[in-house]
């Protein structure tokens, strides 16, 4: 059995962030690699809109609906969206507990679009809706 020794780590023998930048960058580049991968995903997650409130007067019926079972949709203006980008909606746990809000919505022109199996009886409180560009 071998000894084990226990030595106290001090801040002499603590890696300073210049050293560990340099040790990395010496090192295959990890650090400047993982932070322009950073970078491009940030860039991607252009939008981020929280506390958004939907009437129940801003629904309305599609003739044919984009998701079946929810006629009815309602659109979230925020400017810059494009048709083409995707959002990840978090709804208030009162708007999920309804049963009547789809999983599922789609980006348009400057807002995105939700969907519902009827009219919600009270207004919906979107706490957060994250929009990213598409994956190119």
């Amino acid at each position: 059995m071998s000894d084990v020794k226990v030595s106290e780590l001090t801040s002499a023998a603590t890696v300073s962030a210049d050293d560990y930048l340099l040790l990395t960058q010496e090192n295959g580049g990890v650090y400047s690699s993982t932070k322009a991968k950073a970078k491009a995903v940030a860039a991607k997650c252009f939008k981020d809109a929280t506390n958004k409130t939907v009437a129940t007067t801003a629904w309305s019926e599609q003739g044919t609906p984009d998701f079946a079972g929810y006629p009815y949709v309602a659109t979230i203006s925020i400017a810059g969206v494009t048709a083409s980008d995707i959002a990840e909606v978090i709804p208030s746990l009162a708007a999920i507990n309804d049963g009547k809000l789809c999983p599922l919505n789609k980006t348009v022109t400057d807002g995105v679009n939700i969907y519902a199996s009827e009219v919600p009886s009270s207004n919906y409180t979107i706490e957060r809706i994250s929009i990213r560009e598409a994956n190119t």
